[in-house]
C-alpha cells in the first residue's frame, strides 16, 4: 500500500468519525484550535488562553475567544489553573475529546494495515 492510499484510507475513516460528533465538534476553525490545545497538552505545555486568543492561522483574537467559548460550552476542553499562578488559565483537552482522538488514531492504526 502506498503512503497515498494510507492517507486517503484514513481521511475517509475520519470524515466518518467526525459526522458521528458533528455535534460536540462545533465547526473547522474549533476542530483547528482544539487540534492544537491537544497537541501542546500531549506536549507537556498546555496553551493558555492568551496563546489560544493569538493563533491567527485560525482567526482573530475575538474569534478564537468565541471558538474557546464554543469548546468549553460543547465539553471539548477545560480550563485549568497552574498552582503556582492562578491567573493564568490553560485549555486542556477533556476525557470526551480525547476519546474522539483515540478514535482518529485507532483509524490511522487500521487504515495503515496491509491487506
Amino acid at each position: 500500500m502506498t503512503n497515498r492510499e494510507c492517507l486517503v484510507r484514513y481521511l475517509a475513516s475520519a470524515s466518518k468519525i467526525e459526522e458521528t460528533h458533528y455535534a460536540t465538534l462545533p465547526d473547522n476553525d474549533a476542530k483547528s484550535l482544539l487540534m492544537a490545545v491537544t497537541i501542546a497538552h500531549q506536549n507537556g505545555a498546555p496553551l493558555n488562553v492568551s496563546q489560544a486568543m493569538q493563533m491567527r492561522r485560525i482567526g482573530s483574537p475575538a474569534k478564537n475567544h468565541r471558538k474557546i467559548n464554543d469548546l468549553l460550552d460543547a465539553d471539548m476542553i477545560e480550563l485549568a489553573h497552574d498552582a503556582g499562578n492562578r491567573r493564568t488559565k490553560f485549555l486542556i483537552p477533556t476525557p470526551a475529546a480525547m476519546t474522539i482522538f483515540d478514535e482518529l488514531a485507532l483509524a490511522l492504526a487500521q487504515a495503515c494495515k496491509l491487506k
